[in-house]
């Protein structure tokens, strides 16, 4: 991903991170100075965390992925695909179509199959 965003020019593309863990993702992109960076995840004690890690530099949602309303030249996930129940797999691909503008792009890790628990 690091590549990826490396060649970006634009600062100020609108970015969704999914999932965000531990945002090493944010944090690289802040180094690059980009400045519309988004990050949302379901878990209310991450979430505290990242908002007091940021203090206003970055957009933390508190929220669900499938429920997320907004508009993204740029999605960030790395492994949300897969970690999700495969049922949920269709809705993952029309939400990502309804988040990314024209021509937005999806950038991450992702697995096609069920892992074991």
């Amino acid at each position: 991903m690091k590549v990826y965003i490396d060649q970006l020019t634009n600062t100020g593309v609108r970015i969704l991170i999914i999932g965000s863990g531990n945002t090493f993702k944010a944090d690289y992109l802040l180094q690059k100075g980009f400045t519309n960076i988004n990050v949302i995840d379901i878990a209310p004690t991450l979430i505290a965390q990242l908002k007091e890690k940021y203090l206003g530099n970055t957009n933390i949602i508190l929220g669900d992925f499938f429920k997320h309303k907004g508009e993204y030249e740029l999605v960030l996930e790395q492994t949300f695909f897969c970690a999700i129940n495969p049922s949920l797999r269709k809705n993952y691909v029309a939400k990502m179509k309804e988040l990314l503008l024209l021509n937005g792009k999806l950038v991450g890790v992702l697995f096609d199959w069920q892992f074991e628990h």
